[in-house]
C-alpha cells in the first residue's frame, strides 16, 4: 500500500524533539484495488521512513526557520 499523511507542524516538531511520543495525522492510503481510503491515525517515530533522528531534527529546524522569516 501507499499513501500520504499530514500533521500539524508543531506536533511534528514536538515528535522529533522528544516533546511528544505520538502525533495525530490525517490522510489516505491507496488500497490493493487502487481506491483512496481516508484515514486518521496516531503515529510515532517508527511509522516514518527510517532515517537517523538527527536527519528529521535538521529538516524540522530548517522548515521552522523558513516559517519564521
Amino acid at each position: 500500500m501507499s499513501g500520504i499523511f499530514k500533521a500539524e507542524f508543531n506536533d511534528f516538531y514536538a515528535l522529533w524533539f522528544g516533546e511528544k511520543s505520538q502525533i495525530n495525522v490525517q490522510g489516505f492510503i491507496i488500497d490493493c484495488n487502487g481506491n483512496r481510503v481516508m484515514e486518521n491515525k496516531v503515529v510515532g517515530e517508527k511509522q516514518f521512513v527510517p532515517h537517523e533522528k538527527s536527519f528529521y531534527q535538521t529538516i524540522v529546524k530548517l522548515i521552522s526557520e523558513k516559517l519564521i522569516d
